[in-house]
């Protein structure tokens, strides 16, 4: 249990570091301050997301028959 809470939120925590530090490189090139807020909020919001997909993944389904119906019967052998 605490290694998958550890693995999350380090993930979590590097995405939102990438994220703010795209924000950042925003806030320079547009000379618009707040841009690596965003950056950040939208990071750690994108790793916790990628982190629980990868801790809890969809269940392998279970292999189910054909259902036969009325009309299929095998094949008949021809006579010798």
């Amino acid at each position: 249990m605490l290694q998958i809470t550890m693995r999350t939120w380090g993930l979590t925590l590097l995405i939102g570091a990438l994220g703010a530090l795209l924000g950042f490189g925003v806030e320079l090139v547009l000379s618009q301050p707040g841009w690596a807020l965003v950056g950040a909020s939208l990071g750690l919001c994108a790793g916790a997301i990628l982190g629980g997909s990868l801790m809890n993944p969809p269940p392998v389904p279970a292999p189910t028959a054909a259902p036969a119906t009325v009309g299929d019967s095998p094949p008949d052998e021809p006579a010798e």
